[in-house]
């Protein structure tokens, strides 16, 4: 009978322990906390992102929350209060004071967003937002002071690099062919990849210049022609005045021995 007794208590003391032990395990499960969302990312340095601050209630009345964000390698570039018509703000924080009193009317079981805050990724590595001084007010009493924060991993923008580029070597066209001048000849080559370098361009060269014959052939001898008729016409013209100075002489003379013939002789 005795150690009926005793094995009884054992297993009363035993049923004690876990359902205390399942009680307090409950309780931790239920407690209220703010945290913040999304609580990871992968950013490039110099992104700019929003994260928000919001209560789990779990299930407990809530009717106001305060605290302090806290930044680790983030800049805060703007906070703006959510637009839940319940909630009501005794503190409003900033950028440069970021502690908040945030009431709720008629207090609340329900989740809600409190604030959404802007930040800037700062230097690769791991950057955080945090909560310190929190403290979850219920009907007059504190309730909890549970937060979560968000962890961040911030890592440098991939710099592109330009494509190793291989070309063949520059190949003879023609004179003046695509957009180039009469004067210059069109080579090309091929690349690869392609286009990741000039594949044509315009050369100046001397084989592309006109020679100096058809043109400025033709025009030395037009000019040497022209030259030759103007002098043939001075010698023309002076072969005809000398021709008309002779006959003007030969007929004063002929009128002149005529003249001697008519004029008689004296006695």
């Amino acid at each position: 009978m005795k150690k009926d007794k005793t094995t009884i208590l054992v297993l009363g003391f035993i049923s004690l322990l876990i359902t205390g032990f399942a009680f307090s395990n409950s309780a931790d499960a239920a407690e209220s906390l703010i945290y913040v969302s999304p609580a990871s990312l992968t950013k490039n340095v110099g992104d700019l992102f929003d994260i928000s601050v919001k209560v789990n209630s779990a299930g407990e009345k809530i009717c106001a929350v305060e605290g302090t964000l806290v930044f680790n390698n983030l800049t805060c570039q703007n906070i703006t209060i959510s637009g839940d018509l319940d909630i009501q703000v005794a503190t409003t924080p900033t950028c440069s004071s970021p502690h908040f009193l945030i009431g709720i009317k008629t207090c609340t079981t329900s989740d809600r967003i409190l604030l959404t805050v802007s930040v800037k990724a700062e230097s690769a590595g791991i950057s955080a937002a945090k909560f310190s001084g929190v403290d979850i007010i219920g009907e007059g009493i504190s309730i909890s002071s549970a937060s979560i924060g968000g962890s961040y991993t911030l890592v440098s923008p991939t710099v592109p690099t330009s494509p190793v580029c291989i070309c063949d070597s520059w190949q003879d066209q023609t004179c003046g062919a695509d957009s180039c001048s009469s004067d210059q000849l069109l080579q090309t080559r091929v690349c690869a990849p392609s286009g990741c370098d000039l594949e044509s361009q315009c050369n100046d060269d001397q084989s592309c210049s006109p020679s100096p014959s058809s043109e400025t052939t033709g025009s030395v001898l037009s000019a040497t022609t022209s030259a030759e008729s103007s002098e043939g016409k001075t010698s023309t013209i002076k072969l005809f005045l000398i021709i008309i100075g002779i006959l003007c002489a030969v007929g004063l003379v002929f009128i002149g021995v005529k003249k001697l013939r008519v004029v008689p002789k004296k006695k």
